[in-house]
This record gives structure tokens, sequence and C-alpha cells, in this order.
């Protein structure tokens, strides 16, 4: 994969916080103009001449899917998207795990989340049952994207994120000084409507037109279950709901199963936050 280390440096050292990003949201839901200098006089996100926070937080809000921007001679327009549109009316200051795990599948994309988040969630992924070496992920991670990296440039915010930041609730990854280990979770009511968004949405990107599509391709091309640290069993049972509930179908009758949908992304994504106790 080619990539240039200033891609994989989008995030200038910060990790994504919480605040930040919904003051950008909230800027964003006003279609507002300007430098980052006014940014931060209407956010208080730090920045200054050389470097800052304003850009980053901007960057990770698109990376999540919350936000799409323009960029022209220093000035940024903030847009919402639909998916930030409806966090913005329903958790404005991203406080529920359900908005954390979706900001989480947003940096995960393939093509459109932060790049070393894609790599972790859908490439270097081990299971559940093994740990992986922080040696081996760097020469894999390097391999892959064609650079020579520091770790720190590379997986430092990750790990502050999952660790200690915005995302350590999820409790998805553990990392220690020598390795990481991916966390499983069982599914969860909560994130019904969540689970269909992502799939249905990971679905539109890797099979456009396609109504059917195998267990398989769910599993292994789509990773609804490394997105969501669910092991086959709850994978299954993921999927079983998600049947019951309208928003695809199951044909046992082929091998291997496959998957018909029944809903669209956009109506899940309406639906997000429906089953919030």
């Amino acid at each position: 994969m080619a990539i240039t280390k200033s891609q994989l440096r989008f995030h200038e050292t910060f990790q994504p916080e919480q605040t930040h990003i919904s003051r950008i949201l909230q800027l964003a839901d006003r279609e507002f103009s300007g430098d980052k200098f006014a940014i931060r006089d209407e956010t208080g996100i730090p920045t200054g001449e050389q470097k800052g926070k304003v850009e980053p937080t901007i960057r990770y809000a698109a990376y999540m899917g919350l936000i799409s921007y323009e960029y022209t001679k220093g000035v940024y327009a903030l847009r919402l998207t639909d998916e930030g549109r409806t966090v913005c009316e329903n958790d404005t200051y991203l406080q529920e795990d359900l908005t954390r795990w979706l900001c989480h599948y947003g940096l995960s994309r393939p093509e459109q989340g932060a790049p070393q988040w894609s790599y972790l969630i859908h490439n270097a992924h081990c299971g559940f049952q093994n740990a992986l070496s922080l040696e081996a992920l760097m020469r894999q991670a390097t391999q892959f994207f064609g650079v020579d990296i520091a770790f720190t440039d590379l997986f430092g915010v990750v790990r502050l994120a999952y660790r200690e930041g915005f995302l350590s609730p999820l409790d998805y990854v553990r990392w220690d000084d020598e390795q990481i280990t991916y966390r499983e979770h069982s599914y969860s009511p909560d994130q019904l409507y969540l689970y269909g968004y992502a799939l249905l949405d990971s679905w539109d990107r890797r099979f456009p037109g396609q109504w059917e599509i195998t267990m398989p391709q769910v599993e292994e091309q789509i990773g609804i279950g490394k997105i969501f640290g669910l092991n086959w069993d709850d994978l299954r049972v993921t999927l079983d709901l998600l049947a019951n509930s309208g928003i695809v179908s199951l044909n046992r009758q082929l091998f291997p199963t496959t998957v018909i949908r029944k809903m669209n992304a956009g109506e899940c994504l309406s639906r997000l936050y429906d089953c919030l106790l």
C-alpha cells in the first residue's frame, strides 16, 4: 500500500480528544468556515503558528466519518455528514459508548478511515487467543505501508486513545510495553442498529450493487467481527438478531449461508440510538 509518512503523521502526535471533537462537530453544524486561528477562537482548541490541535482534530473528525471539509488557502469549510448530524442530535458531547464505537468504526474503514487504525483492526488482528508483539506489529506495518517510520509516529496516538483516551472505555485492545491483545466482546443490544449500519455501510463500499453476500464475505472481507470484537459465535448471534429485526435475512439453504440486505445504511443510521436503555 503506497502511503506517505505525512499521511501517517496526520495526528501530529495528538490523540483524539472527546471535547475537541465535540466542538468541531458543533462548528460543522453551523457550516463554519475559517482558518485554524478562527477555529481556535471559536472552540478554545489550542493551536499555534507551527503546531496545534485544531487541524489534527478536524482530520480525526473526518476520518471518524462525522464531518467533511474543504481546505482552500488556509481556510477550512466544515460540514456535518449524515453520521455527524445523527451524533449531534443525540449525543452532542460524545458521552455514549455507542458513539465511541461509531467513531471507532469510522476510523477503521479501509479507504476512508485513518490508515493505521484500519491496519490495526483489519490487517494486524490476530484473533482473541493470541497476543501480537509490538516488534512484529511494527515490522509488518512498515512493510505494509512501505515506509520507515517510528512507533510513536505510527501507533503512539492509537495506543494512547485505547489505553487512556477517548476510546479506552471500549476495551477494544490492550497494550503493554511488549505486545497487544485484542479483547473479545459479546453482542450488545444497545448497538443493534450500529451493527446494522456498519455492516451495510461497509457492504456498500466493498460490494456495491450486490444485495446478497456470503457469511465468509461478512466475516473476512467486511470484518464485522474484527471491528466489534465478536468471535464467530457472537457474530452469528448478531446476524440472527439483525435478521429478526428486519435489517437482513439469512438463507441457510445455501452453503455457505448467504446474507440478504433488507434495509439500507441510512435507515439503520436514523435509528442508531433507538436501543439505548
